[in-house]
């Protein structure tokens, strides 16, 4: 008797093999459910499933059969990584994701810290102190600084005057001659 499982499959692990196997028993169990209504509802015969076999096992045959195991096995295979691929895709966007959401939380608490210290340091009456001294004695500093200045402009005039008059020149007799001329 002719032997299908052994011509299409060819070790253990051929699951191209197994696949194509198990398309001939398809083929043969639509054979046999169809046979009685081209055979006036006759039952096959072990001579009429012999016939089958024989058919199968013609190379032509147990090339196609075998094609179509190799088919669907790369069809599973393709199904399965498109899936897997799929599957890591998403873990990995929403690893980033998370991450992502993760750092911002980070900062955000970060700087809610940042506006709850300063928040902390103005409600404290320290901290008001500080803050009216600084600006006292940077109100003072610009009062010295301004009364230095004209201190010192009226100092440089007195020296100027008094240096003018060691000189001999005395502007203001001079302005007084010359304001007749004017006239």
């Amino acid at each position: 008797m002719l032997n299908i499982y052994a011509a299409l499959v060819k070790t253990e692990y051929d699951v191209p093999g197994a696949l194509a196997y198990s398309i001939y028993k398809r083929c043969k169990a639509e054979w046999r459910t169809g046979f009685p209504a081209t055979h006036d509802g006759n039952e096959p015969t072990t001579e009429d499933e012999a016939e089958f076999i024989s058919i199968c096992m013609l190379p032509e045959n147990l090339e196609n059969l075998k094609q179509r195991g190799a088919k669907l096995a790369r069809d599973f295979a393709a199904k399965s990584l498109e899936k897997r691929m799929a599957e890591v895709a998403d873990e990995v966007a929403e690893s980033e994701v998370i991450r992502q959401i993760f750092l911002l939380e980070n900062r955000i608490k970060v700087g809610f810290d940042n506006v709850e210290k300063q928040l902390h340091e103005k409600k404290t009456l320290r901290a008001w102190g500080r803050d009216i001294v600084t600006a006292f004695i940077a109100g003072l500093g610009v009062i010295l600084a301004v009364g230095l200045l004209f201190n010192g402009y009226v100092r440089f005039a007195a020296i100027n005057a008094t240096a003018e008059k060691a000189v001999g020149i005395d502007l203001e007799t001079q302005q007084r001659k010359a304001e007749p001329l004017r006239k």
